[in-house]
């Protein structure tokens, strides 16, 4: 019947495979799953990204570019108040805008110490209260000029270093890593 021996690709369930397998038949198997793993929200999604693809990459590749063609130049240290224009009671932290409730335990930890470190609140409840009240405003890192690694935080008494981007005439602004390791 068939000309040629049978050449066969299975895709998805590997039960497929291993029979064809045990009948001497050759088979390539291909651990395929639907995109998304099957949920029609994040397809969809996903082909809101695809349509944009040549969009993304001419962004990506710009910004590559940027970071490729950068002349940064330490300018300073100064105190976040002074070189961001911060004002009181705000806290940057790293990340995009997130709520208080979304924040993951280890930036809430780290915003907490901040208002102690800023000594807006003598103690941990005092400061939770402050942030959960709104009297602490939360804002990201990049709103501000400024990067704040990891769980990264920002408030106006801690010092920053000041570097400018000669060629693209930009100022940045990050605080003095103290951490473990090769910082």
């Amino acid at each position: 019947m068939l000309s040629k021996p049978l050449r066969v690709i299975s895709l998805g369930v590997e039960i497929f495979a291993r029979t064809l397998e045990d009948l001497g038949v050759p088979v390539v198997h291909l651990a395929w799953v639907p995109p998304a793993g099957g949920d029609p929200r994040l397809a969809a999604l996903l082909d809101r990204l695809q349509a944009r693809a040549t969009v993304i990459d001419a962004a990506n590749a710009e910004a590559l570019a940027r970071l490729a063609d950068a002349e940064p130049v330490l300018l300073d240290c100064r105190p976040a108040w002074e070189a961001l224009e911060l004002p009181e009671a705000t806290v940057l932290h790293a990340g995009p805008p997130l709520p208080w409730p979304r924040m993951c335990e280890p930036m809430q930890a780290a915003v907490l110490c901040a208002v102690r470190y800023e000594g807006w609140a003598a103690n941990h409840d005092a400061a939770r209260r402050l942030v959960e009240a709104g009297r602490v405003t939360l804002a990201p890192c990049h709103h501000w000029r400024a990067v704040g690694p990891m769980t990264g935080i920002i408030t106006r008494s801690m010092p920053v270093f000041v570097v400018e981007n000669r060629a693209h005439g930009t100022r940045a602004h990050v605080t003095i890593n103290e951490g473990l390791g090769k910082v």
